[in-house]
């Protein structure tokens, strides 16, 4: 908790990324958390509310926009998006 509200702080914005369902996962929590102590503009990167797919990892992570890509895009967008 003190090292998530002390990089909002620092940075004045914060992205998470996961491997899991959007809602109900760490996004979720680090939501909760900005919300009540220090509410900066937050991205959460996941698995949207869809059926599953199979297949190897690097296909997965393309499917789910899950790459480094991504998440350095999502990065930027949200640093554009700060106080």
């Amino acid at each position: 908790e003190a090292l998530i509200l002390k990089a909002a702080a620092e940075t004045g914005c914060i992205v998470t990324a996961e491997n899991h369902q959007v809602s109900c996962g760490l996004g979720s929590a680090v939501a909760n958390l900005l919300s009540q102590k220090c509410p900066v503009p937050l991205e959460r990167i996941g698995i949207q509310d869809r059926f599953g797919q199979v297949g190897p990892q690097p296909f997965l992570m393309e499917q789910y926009n899950l790459t480094a890509k991504d998440i350095a895009a999502a990065a930027v967008e949200t640093m554009s998006r700060r106080l």
